[in-house]
């Protein structure tokens, strides 16, 4: 009984963090907690509130974000910046999935 009463309150959070988030169109990644994905060209990826990285080669990024899995493939790949929310990749970029 107390688990349901604390999901019915994350609910009505979630719904009125998005409703204020909408309404002063702020980022909704940002308010949220979603993460954001920025693809310059095939040669530089931008991850923006992601966790942690859980797979790193020259071949394959695996990225853990609040949402899921993002995995890059490519060549060359390299993590050029890093910081505590956002993750640059840089090299020659073949696909991007989500998991």
């Amino acid at each position: 009984m107390e688990k349901d009463k604390l999901s019915t309150r994350k609910n009505k959070n979630g719904r009125l963090k998005k409703r204020i988030t909408d309404f002063f169109e702020l980022p909704r990644e940002i308010m949220l907690n979603m993460f954001k994905v920025t693809i310059v060209g095939r040669e530089q990826l931008i991850i923006e509130n992601f966790t942690g990285i859980s797979e790193y080669d020259s071949n394959k990024v695996r990225v853990n974000t609040q949402g899921g899995i993002i995995e890059i493939k490519g060549r060359n790949l390299v993590i050029n910046e890093i910081s505590t929310e956002d993750i640059l990749i840089k090299g020659i970029i073949y696909s991007v999935e989500f998991f």
